[in-house]
C-alpha cells in the first residue's frame, strides 16, 4: 500500500510495480532479506508522505508485531509532515518501538538533522534487523543514514544514556497495548528526553479493550512531564485519516472497543521544577 497526501485528503492505495534500486544494501542485508529463515517473508512496499517515498520491507505474513507498517505510524507521520514546525529547532532524534522505521525515517528527511543524531531503537532483534535494511533502502550517502539500536524500555537506561546520549525529540506510534508498558516507557522517556523547555515527546495512540488514558497521564505526571491532546480537528487530512481508520477498528471491535486515535504532547513541566535534575520514577 501507498500512502499519498494532498492538499485535501490523505488516501491510501496500492503502488504497481515499484522497482527499487537495492545496492545500498549489504551482500549479508541482502541474504538476510531474502532467505529471512527464521521469520516472516518480506516484501517491499513504498510510503508516500507528501513528496517524501519511503520504502520499507515488511512481513507478508504471521505475528511479528513489529515487522508490520501500524495505522497509527501513518498518522504520526501525517502529523510531523503538515505541522514540521515541531522539528524546528531540533538537533537529536529518537525514535521508540521504530517497528519498519516509517515514523523515524521520514522525521530524519524532514528535519535534516545529521544521520549520527536520529537513533532508531527497537526491542526485538529481528525486528533491528529489518531496521538495517529499511534505512539502507532510503539513506544512500553513509553519513546520512540514521543509526538503530536496541532498547528495552526501562532497562538499562543509563548505559543507554551514556552510549548515546539524550534527545531533543523523542516519538513514538501504538507503543503501549497494556497497563504495566506505562511505566517503563516513561521510565525511558524521562531519562533519554534532553531536559530542556522545548524538548518533546510526541506519542499516537488509540485506545483499545485496556483504556489508558488514565495510565498515560498519572506516569507522564510522576515523570515530570505535561501531557497534552493535540486537537487533529484542526488538521483536517490526519482528522480524516484517522476517521478511516476508526471505521476499520469499529467493524472489526464493535461500537463498546472503539475509541478514537490521538496524538499527545508531552513537555517537561517547569513549575517549581529544575529542568537541569535528572528525573527519577
Amino acid at each position: 500500500m501507498a500512502a499519498y497526501l494532498s492538499s485535501s485528503k490523505m488516501i491510501f492505495s496500492p503502488m504497481e510495480n515499484d522497482k527499487t534500486d537495492r545496492k545500498n544494501i549489504t551482500e549479508k542485508e541482502r541474504h538476510l532479506l531474502e532467505t529471512n529463515q527464521d521469520g516472516p517473508a518480506l516484501k517491499l512496499e513504498t510510503i508516500a508522505i507528501g513528496h517524501h517515498n519511503i520504502r520499507l520491507n515488511v512481513a507478508t505474513w504471521g505475528s511479528a508485531l513489529g515487522e508490520r507498517i501500524w495505522p497509527l505510524a501513518k498518522v504520526l507521520c501525517s502529523y510531523l509532515y503538515l505541522r514540521h514546525d515541531v522539528m524546528r529547532g531540533v538537533a537529536s532524534l529518537l525514535e521508540l518501538g521504530a517497528g519498519t522505521g516509517l515514523v523515524g525515517i521520514l522525521a530524519s528527511r524532514i528535519s535534516h538533522i545529521p544521520g549520527r543524531s536520529v537513533l532508531l531503537t527497537d526491542q526485538d532483534t529481528r525486528v533491528k534487523r529489518l531496521l538495517h535494511m529499511n534505512i539502507a533502502e532510503n539513506f544512500t550517502d553513509l553519513a546520512d543514514r540514521p543509526r538503530c539500536a536496541h532498547l528495552k524500555w526501562g532497562e538499562g537506561l543509563d548505559q543507554f544514556e551514556a552510549t548515546h546520549g539524550t534527545f531533543d525529540l523523542i516519538l513514538g506510534s501504538d507503543l503501549l497495548y497494556t497497563r504495566c508498558a506505562c511505566l517503563p516507557l516513561f521510565q525511558t522517556v524521562g531519562k533519554l528526553l534532553d531536559k530542556k523547555p522545548s524538548s518533546l515527546f510526541l506519542l499516537a495512540h488509540r485506545e483499545r479493550r485496556t483504556k489508558l488514558k488514565r495510565y498515560i497521564y498519572q506516569h507522564s505526571k510522576i515523570c515530570g512531564l505535561t501531557c497534552r491532546e493535540i486537537p487533529l480537528g484542526d488538521l483536517p487530512e490526519c482528522l480524516e485519516l484517522t476517521r478511516k481508520m476508526d471505521e476499520v477498528w469499529y467493524e472489526a471491535n464493535g461500537a463498546a472497543l472503539c475509541k478514537p486515535s490521538c496524538i499527545f504532547e508531552f513537555r517537561w513541566n517547569l513549575i517549581g521544577r529544575n529542568i537541569t535534575e535528572h528525573t527519577t520514577i
